[in-house]
């Protein structure tokens, strides 16, 4: 309706706002239906124009560019005119279109999510979403159930979500037999096997050196940062960065090197994320 008629559009989002406030609907339900919303987009388009029906094409010319920062920029300026739990609409998208194509678009899309630092309850109801739709997906896709594991657990290992917040996702999969349940059980599996971390950041293909777990990476990253912030040279702290194998791992220096720049005031590292 608030497409149909847009002077009353500001009107329909305050009673959606409102009714959120006063419990009579939950984040997931909102979420749910904006989804559905989406997935009739086609359908919808033919009589309406629908400017959020711009994220499968961010999302496909993310996968030919690989420009994160682009994908930011869209987002933020979708989300200043639209209700934010699209942010797990995008989540679900982002990810089903990821299930199509090959390990490449995979790692890019783990690589995303880690980087678009969303809510960790927007991340989750993405999850759900695509949960509840996977009888669907597995139509097309018969490894629906390893993929969304797969994905699931590098979120954990990204540290996207906490390990509690796959509790929040099986309050969906209550049937010993569903999608959810048995997705839930692998992801588990996944995490506590030896070296998950390492094997889980490997899934995609992302590379690195045989032997190094995901702390290993972290702890060198870090002390990358701290040498280059005493005085190091740029051109030495990227040639370490190549050495560690791990392209697809480069987000985690961004956040680590802006966390230092928040904490200490000391702005020298900008100098090393421009290199």
């Amino acid at each position: 309706m608030a497409m149909e008629r847009r002077q009353a559009e500001g009107q329909l989002l305050d009673l959606l706002n409102e009714a959120v406030e006063e419990g009579l609907i939950n984040s997931s339900q909102v979420s749910k239906g904006f989804g559905s919303v989406i997935d009739h987009v086609d359908d919808l388009s033919l009589d309406i124009p629908i400017p959020n029906a711009r994220g499968s094409s961010i999302i496909q010319e993310f996968f030919l560019s690989g420009d994160m920062s682009e994908v930011n920029s869209c987002l933020e300026s979708e989300n200043s005119t639209c209700s934010l739990e699209l942010n797990a609409i995008f989540v679900k998208r982002l990810i089903t279109l990821a299930m199509d194509r090959k390990n490449r678009e995979k790692e890019m899309t783990s690589v995303l999510l880690s980087s678009l630092c969303f809510p960790a309850e927007d991340v989750v109801n993405g999850f759900v979403m695509l949960i509840e739709s996977a009888d669907d997906t597995a139509l097309d896709n018969p490894v629906v159930v390893e993929d969304l594991a797969v994905f699931l657990a590098r979120s954990v290992v990204d540290e996207v979500l906490a390990p509690q917040h796959l509790e929040e996702v099986g309050r969906h999969c209550l049937a010993p037999e569903s999608i959810g349940n048995r997705v839930l059980k692998m992801v588990k599996s996944l995490l506590k096997a030896r070296l998950s971390g390492e094997r889980i950041l490997r899934c995609w293909g992302g590379g690195g050196r045989p032997g190094w777990a995901v702390e290993d990476v972290k702890d060198k990253i870090g002390k990358l940062l701290e040498e280059f912030e005493s005085g190091g040279d740029a051109r030495e702290a990227c040639r370490c960065m190549k050495e560690l194998g791990m392209p697809f791992f480069n987000h985690e220096v961004v956040k680590k090197a802006l966390v230092t720049i928040m904490e200490k005031k000391n702005e020298r590292l900008w100098i090393l994320l421009e290199e």
